[in-house]
């Protein structure tokens, strides 16, 4: 049975047996609705959901927001499911015109899905600057050097790209960055640009992992982008979660 097919059983079973599913918060995205859950498998992290109408990215404001970068959503998932794994809550980052390196300056969508309450990342002021250990990063990854101009953002810290996003010619529709702090790895970020969420299609996209986080929990290893016509929705979904263990001894 194809993955989605399997999904959609799960979802169905878990609604009909009532624990398994946790309802996360509903919070408001550029006059849209999203709603969130955890799908729990006893005291384990099966997926963690997050609906988004597609009519949030299309409202989304034609103008950059004046002062600090602040997220256009803040969203915490249920405490059970934050005690069970290693995403505690998301932020969701509207950057009309991209981003350095040029080749993120399109418009796209950054999801921030972090390790650390909201008070903590907003707490990163970015006076820490512990280099990355080589085995904290996954096969591919680049990390920025600590000591360049903008290497780490107050309120996020340091991103590590894929080097193949950086080669000449590179093109950019979906990508997966990873951010650290103190040399430990704190955020999974998805980019993805407005022109594919507004295409209305389906696609996943591997989370890669490394030896070794700077602490013990359990990871999501596949990000799925699942769209449903139904709704003209999205559900956003992190599964697939295996343990990664913390420093090397």
């Amino acid at each position: 049975m194809p993955r989605k097919e399997l999904w959609a059983a799960a979802a169905l079973l878990c609604i009909a047996c009532g624990p398994g599913r946790t309802e996360g918060p509903t919070v408001e995205l550029f006059g849209a609705t999203v709603t969130s859950y955890a799908v729990m498998d006893g005291d384990d992290v099966s997926r963690l959901v997050t609906n988004i109408p597609v009519r949030a990215f299309e409202n989304a404001p034609p103008q950059a927001a004046s002062g600090p970068l602040i997220p256009a959503l803040v969203l915490v998932f249920p405490e059970r499911a934050g005690r069970a794994s290693f995403v505690q809550h998301l932020e969701l980052f509207w950057e009309v015109q991209g981003h350095p390196p040029p080749v993120y300056q399109t418009p796209h969508f950054d999801f921030h899905y972090y390790r650390m309450t909201p008070s903590e990342v907003a707490a990163i002021d970015c006076l820490e600057k512990t280099p990355v250990p080589s085995r904290r990063l996954p096969q591919g990854y680049v990390p920025p050097p600590p000591t360049a101009p903008d290497a780490c953002i107050p309120g996020m810290g340091f991103h590590a790209a894929p080097e193949a996003d950086l080669a000449m010619g590179a093109r950019f529709d979906a990508t997966l960055i990873l951010g650290y702090y103190g040399g430990d790895l704190t955020f999974l970020e998805p980019m993805i640009t407005r022109e594919t969420l507004l295409a209305r299609r389906s696609f996943e996209m591997a989370i890669p992992l490394p030896p070794e986080i700077g602490t013990e929990s359990r990871l999501p290893t596949l990000f799925s982008v699942d769209y449903r016509p139904e709704m003209d929705a999205y559900d956003f979904i992190l599964a697939e979660f295996q343990r990664v263990s913390g420093p090397l001894q």
